[in-house]
């Protein structure tokens, strides 16, 4: 061995950073070792598989088209250390004279979409996401041949990376215009409670509202069932299943259960990881939920959403009476930005269903 080869083999790696020896870290690029990389624990809290991989660099290759498309001065990087998934913002370089004309031009573009944030979901935006749904769900997948299979993985890769265009034409506003109305709202009253602003924006129906409405009416099939109210009550929810699979009693309510996991059972708590097993694989989430829900006879559901509402609409009208004596470009702003969050906050929720749920499963 020359020496030359001897210095190659003990000097140190430039791409390897001195970390514990429990969690080395060898980076992908030389420049990563300059961010600050986070944990994304909350959509991958698992270490994620490489498929995993490559399509949640989708994701974020998603995020960072929508900050080019809106004018931020900011990319996002996200990478597989240690079978982990890690995230990091990355600012873009803007020349000092061109800042101010770049953030008027991003503000306008945003005030635009806060604007018909709603219609922009509704009308042009899911009609595609469910275009995408129906293309996968309609594949043959146990009949195709290998080479069918595999443009077929193209194809999703494609259509994964086009999701995300569209999930964050509409999050990244969404994000915005729920913090600029916090914002604005607490700066008009500072006395009032910090979620009070966010009690302005609730009850509007939604996917989310939907799906548990369904969810409460399933447990009033399993409470007016003796056989599924006790397998409910005495057994786990793992084992629930099997012991309402084999009692003749159970029928009707295992058929509705089915609808049900048919219609809102394609999603799984991490919907990034591919991997965990959906609600219609695994029902266990909707049966511990179940149990939850025949702990509670008093509740009434839908009264709760009523009530929800009707604060709502209090707090609206008491915070315009409030405003009366203030300026008139003050309240055209509160109307606006109350009017998108409003929006935004409905959209918060149907996008998870459509596209962090739905469409990920499929």
């Amino acid at each position: 061995m020359s020496s030359a080869d001897l210095i190659q083999q003990t000097a140190p790696d430039p791409m390897a950073t001195p970390v514990a020896s429990s969690f080395p870290v060898r980076w992908e690029h030389p420049d990563d070792a300059e961010h600050v990389w986070i944990q994304d624990r909350m959509h991958a809290p698992d270490p994620i598989t490489p498929l995993e991989q490559v399509l949640t660099e989708l994701v974020y290759a998603g995020m960072s088209a929508t900050a080019e498309r809106y004018e931020v001065p900011v990319r996002i990087k996200c990478r597989r250390i240690n079978t982990f998934l890690y995230w990091a913002v990355v600012p873009s370089v803007v020349p000092p004279a061109e800042i101010e004309a770049q953030l008027e031009r991003s503000n306008a573009k945003f005030r635009a979409v806060f604007a018909r944030i709603g219609d922009i979901w509704r009308e042009e935006l899911l009609p595609e996401v469910q275009d995408h749904i129906h293309y996968w769900e309609t594949f043959d997948l146990t009949g195709a041949s290998l080479p069918a299979v595999l443009a077929h993985v193209d194809q999703t890769v494609t259509r994964h990376a086009r999701l995300y265009d569209l999930h964050f034409r509409v999050v990244t506003p969404k994000h915005l215009v729920l913090s600029l109305f916090e914002e604005l709202y607490r700066d008009l009253f500072p006395l009032d409670d910090s979620l009070t602003a966010f009690r302005l924006l609730q009850g509007f129906e939604n996917k989310t509202i939907e799906t548990d409405r369904e969810l409460w009416r399933l447990s009033q099939v399993a409470r007016a069932n003796p056989a599924v109210r006790q397998a409910l009550l005495d057994h786990a929810a793992s084992d629930v299943i099997g012991v309402l699979e084999s009692n003749a009693a159970a029928g009707t309510f295992n058929d509705c259960l089915r609808e049900f996991l048919l219609a809102y059972g394609r999603r799984s708590g991490k919907p990034f990881q591919l991997s965990a097993p959906a609600w219609i694989e695994d029902p266990t989430p909707v049966l511990e939920n179940l149990q939850s829900y025949l702990a509670q006879p008093e509740r009434d559901l839908d009264a709760e959403v009523r009530a929800t509402i009707a604060e709502r609409e209090h707090l609206v009208a008491r915070a315009r009476e409030r405003l009366a004596q203030q300026s008139p470009a003050i309240r055209e702003e509160f109307e606006f930005l109350l009017k998108a969050a409003q929006e935004a906050s409905v959209v918060s929720e149907d996008h998870n269903f459509w596209i962090d749920y739905r469409a990920a499963y499929e």
